[in-house]
């Protein structure tokens, strides 16, 4: 409920965005990954060859739901 109260509360001519952080990679990964509860992910991969990555910052303008990405 404190996003909403900043969200009325503020002045005009600023901004309340959201950001997250992520990363793409041309591999699967066994770091991350879903699966059902009390079970490990099977993924196949090439944990010990190097991956390419990329990262990049996702962000939402609370007001007009606007998004900005920068890779």
């Amino acid at each position: 409920m404190e996003v909403l109260k900043k969200i009325a509360e503020r002045k005009s001519g600023n901004r309340i965005v959201f950001l997250d952080e992520f990363a793409v990679t041309n591999r699967p990964s066994l770091y991350y990954g879903w699966a059902e509860k009390n079970t490990r992910p099977e993924v196949a991969s090439n944990e010990g060859k190097k991956r390419e990555k990329l990262n990049g910052l996702l962000a939402v303008d609370a007001i007009s739901g606007k998004k900005f990405v920068k890779l």
